[in-house]
Formats: C-alpha cells, structure tokens, sequence
C-alpha cells in the first residue's frame, strides 16, 4: 500500500510552516513600546528610540550619582580612604557619560533634550569634583560649594526626567 501526497499539498504544507515560524519570530523579537505593543522600526523612529533609550540609561546611572554624593555629603568625613574611593569612581562614572553624552549624536526632534542630557552631564561632571574637593580639602566653602553644585545637578536631573520625551 502506498500513499501519494500531491505535488501541492506539499508546497502549502511548507508555505504555511514558514509563514507559521516567520510569524513567531516577529512576535518573539519585534520591539515593542511601554504597552507592550509593537513599534515599526524605520530609520528616523529607530533612532528617535535608541537615543531615548540611552538618555533612560543616563538618567539611571545620574539618580545613582546623586544619591551616592549627597551621601557622600551627608556623611562626617572620618573614613577618608572609603569615602575618597567612592568620590572618585562617581567623578570617573559621571565624566564617561558626559563623554557619552556629547558623543552621542541626537536625531533632530531630540535636539531639546540633548541639550538638556548635555546640561545634566556637566551639573554631574561638576558635583562629583565639588565633593572631592571637599573631602580631600574638608572647609566650609568647599562644603557649600558641594551642596550647590549638588543640588543644581538634582535640578537638572529634574528638568530631564520633566522632559515627556524621556516617558516614551
């Protein structure tokens, strides 16, 4: 006894598992938004959300920062080896995203919050420098000078998470 397949039925057969597994492949590896929907990827949108998701990546590492210096900050300076350590590699951390930041290269609808991500890399660079200064030379004006610049990097830290671009 034997069995004939049509010629056909083959073909369809074999059209619909690869119709079936491309399917599956979209699903398991488009992008997708914060509803969980999906995003068509052109170019200029694709580039729109890279350097959103980047400029969430800064905004993360920046509330690390701060919370890391106002720490610093809050702390009597006794232990100075630790507390220098943790000065320093926040100073290290924040340069190197400002130095991601001003090497990123925005689409032009982000121009807006480029320069507001270019406003808090330098507020960061420059708080992290205030609290080591202030540790390796402990005064009162160095103190104050900390404080201010780490709340005028809170400030522009706010304004970015403000900007609605940085909510999707």
């Amino acid at each position: 006894m034997t069995i004939e397949v049509r010629r056909e039925w083959l073909w369809a057969a074999a059209a619909t598992t690869v119709a079936v597994l491309l399917y599956g492949l979209g699903l398991a590896f488009s992008a997708r938004d914060g509803a969980g929907r999906p995003v068509l990827l052109l170019p200029d949108v694709r580039a729109v959300e890279t350097y959103r998701q980047r400029a969430l990546a800064w905004e993360r590492d920046w509330t690390a920062i701060h919370l890391d210096l106002t720490t610093l900050l809050a702390d009597e300076p006794a232990d100075l080896l630790n507390q220098s350590r943790r000065a320093q590699s926040r100073l290290e951390q924040a340069v190197a995203i400002a130095q991601a930041v001003e090497g990123a290269q925005a689409p032009g609808v982000l121009i807006g919050l480029h320069d507001q991500a270019l406003a808090a890399a330098g507020a960061f660079a420059h708080a992290s420098a205030a609290v080591s200064r202030w540790l390796s030379a402990p005064s009162s004006t160095n103190e104050e000078a900390a404080q201010s610049a780490c709340q005028a990097a809170a400030v522009a830290l706010a304004e970015l998470q403000g900007n609605e671009r940085m909510a999707g």
